[in-house]
């Protein structure tokens, strides 16, 4: 987790329900960053109406959080990045290889940390 070369948290990222010139159904990074992006925009929220500093590089404070408060995260421990989904369209289709990550309990390659509990991230925060 050190040298930034593994994920560092996870969100939910295939067929979601979006409204990007018009209702339809979106996966990956494009979903995901936006949904974190979000949540960290509410914490920040959040910290300015209490005049406390906001956030700005989140890694320190996530790996502190997992070290002394694990129930900050959700932990994903069954998967793996071998195979891609894509059930939406035909323009990328699904495919698999044998080189990959599964997931085990705590940090891994594939789910980094876990997902954020925002509960959680706001009582460290001091909500």
């Amino acid at each position: 987790p050190h040298l930034r070369m593994y994920t560092d948290i996870s969100a939910v990222g295939t067929q979601c329900e979006t409204y990007v010139f018009g209702a339809g159904l979106h996966s990956g990074s494009s979903f995901s960053a936006p949904l974190v992006a979000g949540i960290v925009t509410l914490l920040n929220d959040w910290l300015f109406e209490h005049n406390q500093t906001q956030l700005g590089f989140l890694n320190p404070l996530l790996y502190l959080a997992a070290d002394k408060y694990p129930a900050v995260f959700n932990d994903i421990t069954v998967g793996n990045n071998r195979c891609s989904s894509n059930q939406i369209t035909t323009t990328y289709p699904s495919w698999c290889c044998d080189a990959g990550f599964e997931a085990t309990v705590g940090y891994d390659p594939v789910s980094g940390l876990g997902s954020l509990n925002f509960a959680g991230l706001l009582q460290v925060l001091g909500a």
